[in-house]
């Protein structure tokens, strides 16, 4: 048990303030002649703390169990949402500097490029036969083949969301 003023400097405040913190009801009585239980002024002046300000400070009583599950809870609810707040943020700095962009423009660049190489691709076999000119129609029967499989295989390629 503590006095007055044990207890206000336990939660390091002023005697006048642990004072008028107790006669708003924000601070535990004393137990009679005995004094204060510096346990219960130090959970009440926390949890006053938790709640914003020292100004807040309710007479919590002994921290219970279901009590510290509950302040537990939201510790972990308040910091889930803070974590959801900056991955927000992040995502939103990360599609104004162009970082991202939705897999609709993606898909349409693809299709792009795949449109724009075909050509590229088709032409192969004549360049082949340009360069190498003693190449037989079978063996340019194989590259347009391999051409095509390939040209294919370019057009089907899909983002997946």
């Amino acid at each position: 048990m503590a006095s007055l003023e044990e207890a206000a400097a336990h939660v390091f405040i002023s005697a006048a303030t642990f004072t008028k913190l107790r006669r708003e009801g924000k601070l535990p009585s004393p137990k009679g002649r005995a004094g204060y239980v510096l346990d219960d002024v130090r959970r009440a002046y926390i949890e006053g703390l938790k709640n914003g300000n020292a100004e807040n400070v309710s007479e919590a009583g002994p921290m219970t169990a279901e009590r510290q599950k509950y302040a537990d809870d939201y510790s972990s609810a308040r910091a889930r949402q803070a974590k959801a707040l900056a991955d927000k943020l992040e995502l939103e700095n990360k599609l104004r500097r162009g970082e991202l962009a939705p897999i609709e423009i993606l898909q349409a660049a693809l299709e792009q490029v795949a449109a724009r190489t075909r050509p590229a691709l088709e032409s192969l076999p004549a360049q082949l036969k340009r360069e190498i000119p003693h190449l037989r129609a079978t063996e340019l029967a194989v590259a347009r083949r391999l051409v095509v499989h390939v040209s294919d295989e370019i057009a089907d390629v899909r983002l997946d969301a």
